[in-house]
C-alpha cells in the first residue's frame, strides 16, 4: 500500500499543534512528539523534520535577495517599503522568541541532548556543567542578516536600551539554567545516596528503579511553587501494569518509577514527597526564583521597547542596507 504523502499543510498542522500543547505547558517535548509520531506512524525524528520544514517554510526571504531584486528594478519606494516590513517582522518574532522557559522546558528530556523553549530557543547542556544557548533568530542563515539590521535600527533610531537589553538577558538566562542544572545534580546525588540505587540520565520503559523523570520532577515542582504557581495541585499518583509483572508510578503526566510489585513503588512514592517537601523551604531554590522573577521583568521591558519600536512610523534607525540603497 502506497504511503500518505506528508504534504505542506499537514507539517504545518503538525508544527501547529506541537507549539500549542508546549504552550500549555502540561506535557514534555518528548511527549508531544511521540503523540504525532504514533498519530502519523512515524518516528519522533522524522516528525522533528516534518516541524522544522514547517518552520523553514514560513521563514522570510534573506534580506539580501529582497533588497537585490528590489534595487535591480530601480524601485527605492517599494524597497523602503519592503525593508520596513521585514525589519518590523522580525521585531515581532523576536518579540514572541524571547522568554523565561518553563520548568518543563528546562527539566526536560532532552532531544539529541538539546533543549528547547519555544521555537526560538535553544541550549544545550555541556559536560562542564556550563550551558551554551543559541537564540535562532541570531544564528540562522535565513534570519541572522535581517536580526542584526534590526539590531542597528534599534540602537541609530531611539531605542538603544533594547540591545542592551536583549544581551542582558541571554547572559542572565545562560546563569539560571546553570543554576537549575546544578540543583538537578544536586537531587540527583542525593536521591542515588538514599535510595541505594543509580538514578538514569535517560528515560528506560520497562527498567526497574527510579525513572529519568524522578529528579525531574522534584525539580519542576519546586520551581513552580516557589514561582507562586499552582499548577503542581492538580498532580495525582497512579500506579498501572507493565509487560513482564512489572509496575509503573505515574506523577502528573509522566512515570517516574518502575518496580516489581504495587507495593514497592510505595517507598518511590514517599521518597516524591520527601524531596518535594525538602526543596519547599530550600534557599537555593528560593535564589532561582527570584532570578526567574527578575528575567520575567527584562523580558516584559524588552517586549515593551519592541512593540513601540514596531509601531513608529516609519521604521526608526538605520542599517547597512538602508545606507547602501
Amino acid at each position: 500500500m502506497r504511503k500518505k504523502r506528508i504534504t505542506p499543510p499537514i507539517k504545518a498542522a503538525m508544527l501547529n499543534y506541537y507549539e500549542s500543547e508546549r504552550a500549555k505547558g502540561k506535557r514534555s517535548r518528548e511527549q508531544i512528539l511521540e503523540t504525532l509520531a504514533r498519530h502519523r506512524g512515524k518516528t519522533v525524528r522524522r516528525i522533528e523534520g516534518y516541524i522544522a520544514d514547517a518552520r523553514r517554510a514560513g521563514e522570510e526571504k534573506l534580506e539580501e535577495q529582497t533588497f537585490n531584486i528590489v534595487k535591480r528594478a530601480g524601485q527605492l519606494q517599494d524597497f523602503e517599503k519592503i525593508h520596513g516590513g521585514s525589519v518590523r517582522n522580525i521585531a515581532g518574532r523576536l518579540q514572541s522568541d524571547i522568554a523565561v522557559p518553563t520548568p518543563w522546558d528546562i527539566y526536560d528530556l532532552p532531544s539529541r541532548d538539546r533543549y528547547q523553549c519555544g521555537s526560538g530557543i535553544y541550549w544545550r547542556l555541556l559536560r562542564s556543567g556550563k550551558v551554551d544557548m543559541t537564540l535562532s533568530l541570531e544564528n540562522e542563515d535565513d534570519t541572522r542578516h535581517l536580526y542584526s539590521a534590526l539590531m542597528s535600527h534599534l540602537t541609530t533610531g531611539d531605542f538603544p536600551d533594547a540591545p542592551v537589553m536583549i544581551e542582558s538577558w541571554k547572559s542572565m538566562l545562560v546563569n539560571h539554567l546553570q543554576q537549575c542544572y546544578s540543583l538537578l545534580n544536586s537531587i540527583r546525588n542525593d536521591l542515588k545516596s538514599e535510595l541505594k540505587v543509580d538514578i538514569p540520565h535517560r528515560y528506560a520503559k520497562s527498567t526497574p528503579g527510579p525513572t529519568a523523570w524522578f529528579p525531574l520532577t522534584v525539580c519542576i515542582v519546586a520551581l513552580q511553587t516557589a514561582g507562586g504557581s499552582t499548577a503542581t495541585r492538580s498532580l495525582e499518583y497512579e500506579t498501572y501494569p507493565l509487560d513482564k509483572g512489572l509496575y509503573a508510578l505515574k506523577y502528573g503526566a509522566v512515570t517516574i518509577a518502575i518496580a516489581d510489585s504495587e507495593q514497592k513503588l510505595d517507598r518511590y512514592r514517599e521518597f516524591q514527597d520527601k524531596f518535594q517537601a525538602r526543596l519547599a523551604g530550600s534557599g537555593e531554590v528560593a535564589a532561582i526564583a527570584e532570578i526567574r522573577n527578575k528575567l520575567s521583568d527584562r523580558v516584559a521591558r524588552i517586549s515593551d521597547e519592541l512593540s513601540k519600536f514596531a509601531l513608529t512610523t516609519p521604521v526608526p534607525g538605520q542599517c547597512d542596507y538602508c545606507k547602501a540603497s
